[in-house]
């Protein structure tokens, strides 16, 4: 196992601080690495932001791709992230806004 297989403390204490139901915890259990990440830096607005699109967005067209649960999770959390910083031009903000 090496310290990317690992939870960070910080990253437990960053998903704490979350609504219970934006929770990654399946991300969490199956990609330590990826929920380290976001929590490092989840008050970089524009890198996080970033950061998740990546995650959520398969650009290159060759990822496999999440499980359902996982990819559940970190669409909820963009979405979240989207809603706590309105102001940053993202078109997440816009999600949901039509109807």
């Amino acid at each position: 196992m090496t310290h990317n297989d690992v939870l960070r403390s910080t990253t437990v204490t960053w998903m704490a601080r979350l609504p219970k139901d934006m929770r990654p915890m399946a991300l969490a259990g199956r990609y330590p690495r990826i929920a380290n990440n976001i929590a490092e830096i989840w008050r970089r607005v524009a890198r996080c932001e970033e950061y998740l699109d990546t995650l959520v967005i398969d650009r290159r067209g060759d990822r496999t791709g999440f499980t359902p649960d996982v990819a559940q999770e970190l669409n909820n959390l963009r979405g979240f992230y989207a809603k706590l910083h309105p102001d940053n031009g993202s078109g997440w903000n816009q999600v949901g806004a039509a109807s």
